[in-house]
């Protein structure tokens, strides 16, 4: 069709970090890494409560008041999961990571229709909001901060396919 709208599912990489589009909107951008979509048995898993996943990653555009400068925030979050059990253990699990940027809030572990961050410190500021290069360039700063905790989660999350079924979430 001639959109360059990306398409949910395309995959890409910044740096070698893999990634699966998701879905945007005007100030959001939202994404699985790959690690974690193979670790929790693939793209065609359906999980129960979740539109898609249970887990997700959103870049948000905060534009400041004079519209030109911003601030760029990285989010990974507990998706709507309704499986008390699941939506528990793995709670408990992300809370247990030790890094910095990692900050489950409280009640999390009950089920929610709500997505819920784990993510702190995983913002920027940009001088220019409509400069591509600008932009994504600190995009990619945050994924590199990220990836770590990334890699944590990921390792995790094989522990969790059973809640999945197959089948669809589209």
């Amino acid at each position: 069709t001639g959109s360059t709208k990306p398409a949910y599912g395309l995959e890409f990489s910044v740096d070698s970090f893999q990634l699966r589009f998701g879905g945007y909107g005007q100030e959001l951008m939202s994404f699985h890494p790959m690690e974690w979509i193979e670790a929790l048995g693939g793209p065609d898993t359906h999980w129960e409560g979740c539109k898609r996943f249970p887990l997700v990653c959103c870049f948000r555009l905060f534009p400041t008041g004079d519209g030109r400068a911003g601030n760029l925030k990285l989010s990974a979050e507990i998706s709507s999961i309704t499986n008390e059990e699941f939506r528990r253990a793995l709670v408990q699990r992300i809370r247990a990571i030790k890094s910095e940027m990692v900050q489950v809030p409280l009640g999390v572990e009950a089920p929610s229709k709500g997505y819920k961050n784990f993510l702190q410190e995983s913002d920027v500021h940009i001088d220019d909001i409509w400069d591509d290069r600008e932009v994504k360039n600190k995009m990619a700063l945050l994924l590199r901060r990220f990836r770590p905790v990334s890699d944590e989660v990921a390792s995790i999350l094989p522990e969790y396919k059973r809640y999945g079924s197959a089948g669809g979430n589209e």
